[in-house]
């Protein structure tokens, strides 16, 4: 047996294994011999088939098999051996040989390899700037999570006047008729509106200077409120579906006003929101306020930061790809067929995804990146306890000993421990190639950070 390899250009190879009659006729005749010893025909006690009709029937296959496991080991180690980097995996070159067990050849097989390219990442250079996203924890943004956390700790009231913008009405329904009176028969409901749905102005000053009891009348609520007229006779009027003949005009008649009012900054409040004890003023509540979105959008700031990285490198790094190799090895992949307008279509995102893959394993293998257990374990650990923050955000509930024996039966999955370790590699990498380059901060505002 002979392998030889030849370069077509600097991305593409062909390897040629040279089989001889004596390299395969040995395995192929071991593998009749375990095969007679299976087969059942009828006529013949199992196992006591003739050789010779065992062969006949069977033998071009297990050549055929002998074959392909004799000659997709030796190209595998080949590539082990010699250390060739390739994309994807090699590819048979068809043929039209006709392979017989009755009349054995010596036989060539090619093999075409898309071979990794070499290049070189110009972008990690101190003299390459990216901008940091930093949230700017401004007092006005304190100032509202606070007065947020206000409203949602607050209290239900039910004033009889005095309505505000964001008070919840509940009114009384009544179609009219042409004589601007109670229709006969007509629509009778009551539910409740939100202010700023009501878009026809003298109705909504109407509602707004008046109080409970007062009457208000409107010729077409379908035009005085901002929405769909299936959504207002289902959500507004309460209705399963339109009535025949109902008209637009229609009474309001206030029945009740719901508002909720405001927690007040008092020692309750604090000890509902941040745990007892643990905040007593109004500017501590601030500075854990500033503390926990800080934490909270610190992890947000680096994935962004990471994602701006990404896209650099893969922008601005040249990589050579065998692009037709690769092609043909995605078609000759696919579990279901892919015709070639879906391939042009997906390839790009392919191309993309294959860069950074080999841009990431550059980076691992030049900058000796490995993990451990322990930096495994630990980052399993600290992921788990910011979950467990979700269901105790003040902390309680979760000691050192509830979280290492939880930790411990996560690492016991396999699949919980692959993910972790991929996350401690790619920390890894990101602080390697953050060591690299130039990273300056650049403030921006918290709603336009969660906008981008």
């Amino acid at each position: 047996m002979n392998i030889t390899r030849k370069d077509s250009d600097a991305l593409n190879a062909i390897l040629s294994v040279n089989l001889t009659k004596e390299d395969y006729l040995p395995k192929v005749e071991q593998a009749l011999n375990k095969l007679k010893k299976n087969v059942s025909m009828k006529g013949f006690r199992p196992g006591m088939v003739p050789a010779a009709l065992v062969k006949k029937m069977y033998g071009t296959g297990v050549l055929v098999d002998e074959l392909n496991k004799i000659v997709n080991d030796t190209v595998n180690n080949y590539i082990q051996d010699n250390q060739v980097e390739i994309l994807g995996r090699p590819l048979p070159v068809p043929t039209d040989i006709q392979f017989d067990i009755h009349h054995p050849e010596d036989y060539t097989l090619e093999f075409e390899l898309g071979l990794s390219p070499a290049f070189e990442i110009a972008a990690l250079d101190k003299s390459t700037i990216i901008k940091a996203p930093k949230v700017d924890i401004t007092d006005e943004l304190l100032n509202q999570e606070l007065d947020g956390l206000r409203g949602r700790y607050g209290k239900m009231s039910f004033p009889e006047e005095g309505i505000q913008e964001k008070d919840i009405l509940q009114v009384k329904f009544v179609e009219l008729g042409d004589n601007q009176e109670a229709k006969e028969g007509g629509v009778v409901t009551s539910g409740p509106i939100n202010l700023d749905i009501v878009k026809e102005e003298a109705l909504k000053v109407t509602l707004l200077e008046g109080k409970v009891g007062t009457a208000v009348a409107t010729k077409d609520l379908f035009a005085a409120i901002d929405r769909e007229r299936a959504q207002i006779i289902k959500h507004v009027l309460g209705l399963e579906q339109e009535p025949e003949g109902l008209g637009s005009a229609f009474e309001l008649t206030i029945e009740r006003i719901s508002r909720m009012e405001k927690a007040e900054l008092d020692q309750e409040f604090f000890d509902k929101v941040f745990g007892p004890e643990q905040v007593k003023s109004e500017q501590e509540a601030k500075d854990k306020l500033r503390t926990e979105l800080s934490a909270y959008v610190s992890q947000s700031e680096n994935g962004k930061l990471n994602e701006k990285i990404f896209t650099y490198l893969i922008d601005n790094t040249e990589i050579a790809l065998p692009d037709a190799f690769l092609k043909k090895w995605i078609m000759a992949s696919n579990e279901k067929p892919i015709t070639e307008s879906d391939l042009e279509a997906e390839y790009p995102a392919f191309v993309r995804n294959l860069k950074w893959s080999l841009i990431v394993n550059k980076i691992s293998k030049d900058n000796d990146l490995k993990g451990d257990f322990e930096e495994v374990k630990e980052h399993s650990k600290e992921a788990l306890r910011q979950q467990l923050r979700q269901y105790s955000p003040t902390g309680e509930g979760f000691s050192d000993d509830d979280l290492e024996m939880l930790n411990n039966s996560m690492l016991a999955k396999e699949d919980h421990v692959k993910k972790s370790f991929d996350a401690v590699m790619e920390q890894k990498l990101f602080v390697a190639i953050k060591n690299h380059i130039t990273i300056e901060d650049e403030k921006v505002s918290f709603e336009d950070f969660f906008k981008s």
